[in-house]
């Protein structure tokens, strides 16, 4: 019995640690005629949630806590055919 609620106790602990937690990071906006991104931890993404920064200006710090897609998007609409090396696309879930 005591090797059941052991067992059971660290399974529930385990679970608990392993559990996403939110997560705010610091990030700065950019913003060029290819679209907007986020510039975290010296890389830059796609935001494919754009309208939530749309009236940050370029260089703007913010802080976010954002999730990867798996699915591609095109965040705003470019106005040139410049290409801006992405990490990949991300959706915001909050900016403060």
């Amino acid at each position: 019995m005591r090797k059941n609620v052991f067992l059971l106790v660290a399974m529930v602990l385990l679970i608990g640690v392993s559990c996403k937690k939110e997560r705010n990071v610091n990030a700065k906006v950019v913003k060029d005629c290819t679209g907007i991104y986020l510039n975290i931890g010296g890389s830059d993404y796609v935001v494919c949630n754009a309208e939530l920064i749309l009236r940050k200006k370029d260089g703007d710090a913010v802080t976010v806590t954002y999730k990867p897609s798996k699915l591609e998007c095109t965040g705003s609409v470019p106005t040139c055919k410049t290409k801006h090396e992405t990490a990949g696309w991300i959706l915001l879930e909050k900016v403060n």
